[in-house]
């Protein structure tokens, strides 16, 4: 595996898109796709990705974090199997109804 930084700059336009939505009245979810833990542990040695302070800056900036901690099963590591791709995008379904129904 070869060693791909993420790019600052990018996260900092994401970040301001995030804003900008807000404040036009567009809510914004961000969420990590589920993957096995070894293939997350992996992406972040690899990327130098800080997982934590991108979630509080995205969520300064107006963004609504879904986290997912519910173990889902890949055949691959981060391609899901059916039954658990179908109990995520059921999770995920009902997290957004969740915060659409918020004030």
């Amino acid at each position: 595996w070869q060693s791909v930084s993420v790019s600052s700059r990018v996260i900092t336009q994401l970040i301001q898109k995030v804003r900008y939505y807000k404040r036009i009245g567009i809510k914004v979810y961000g969420f990590f796709p589920p993957c096995s833990p070894r293939l997350r542990r992996l992406e972040l040695k690899l990327t130098g990705f800080n997982e934590a302070t991108f979630i509080q800056q995205f969520k300064q900036a107006g963004g609504v974090w879904l986290a997912f901690n519910k173990p889902y099963h890949t055949y691959d590591g981060s391609h899901l199997h059916r039954d658990s791709a179908m109990a995520f995008s059921s999770d995920l379904a009902k997290a957004l109804k969740r915060h659409i129904h918020k004030p």
